[in-house]
């Protein structure tokens, strides 16, 4: 079902959930017609009425930037 859809809904609560979050957000990061979203985006699409994708940040995985000393 996950090829079929255009926005998929999962939680991400519990450290199992984050996991599998993080996982679905990298495997469809550069896609442009697929979404991630959490179970609050449904309640706010609603408030809302729009339908709307979120803007998913990279964290830094920080460190010295390359070449610095």
């Amino acid at each position: 079902m996950e090829e079929k859809a255009r926005v998929i809904i999962a939680p991400h609560k519990t450290k199992k959930e984050i996991m599998l979050w993080n996982d679905l957000v990298r495997k469809y990061d550069a896609n442009e017609t697929k979404y991630i979203e959490d179970l609050d985006w449904v309640d706010r699409c609603i408030e809302t009425q729009t339908f709307e994708k979120t803007v998913h940040r990279k964290k830094n995985m920080g460190g010295r930037k390359p070449g610095a000393k």
